[in-house]
């Protein structure tokens, strides 16, 4: 047994180092990167619809190896006014990243009905389609425990990024 582990051991090493310096410098020329800056729309629930507007830049690595989007946003999002309670309004920034199989962000937001105010940081994941779409599962975690009744911990929601200039 131990003949056999030195024995794969060293065919794997000699594998490894005996690739092609120009193989791999081929892969380092395949990868195309753009910077794009985008509309932001959005759509979600909490415990009541909601909806954001705002700016996103991207930058997107494309190449052998698969897709890679990393990004950052801000936007204003609007809770309509129901029976019960007031329109909510945020500021928020966040950071996303999108691989080929899903996506994680992070958002804080401030929010305020102008009597209440409250910052809700709101880590996410879900699934992205490019860096155009990305639709996901957020839980808020609130500052001020919750001032808003309108806005619950759960949060799903879908974003657009809608290209606007590619550099």
């Amino acid at each position: 047994m131990k003949k056999i582990m030195v024995l794969l051991l060293v065919v794997f090493s000699i594998y490894c180092f005996s690739q092609d310096s120009t193989f791999v410098a081929n892969i380092n020329t395949q990868v195309k990167i753009t910077k794009t800056n985008e509309i932001r729309l959005g759509l979600g629930v909490n415990h009541a619809f909601y909806s954001e507007l705002g700016y996103a830049k991207h930058i997107t690595r494309v190449g052998c190896t698969g897709y890679l989007s990393k990004g950052y946003y801000v936007a204003l999002e609007w809770l309509p006014e129901t029976s019960n309670f007031d329109n909510v309004y945020a500021l928020k920034t966040g950071y996303e990243i999108i691989t080929m199989l899903g996506a994680i962000g992070l958002e804080a937001k401030y929010q305020t009905d102008f009597n209440e105010k409250d910052v809700v940081l709101t880590p996410k994941i879900g699934f992205g389609l490019l860096s155009y779409v990305f639709l996901s599962y957020g839980y808020n975690v609130s500052i001020r425990n919750q001032p808003f009744p309108n806005v619950g911990k759960h949060q799903l929601s879908i974003t657009f990024n809608i290209p606007i200039r590619k550099k």
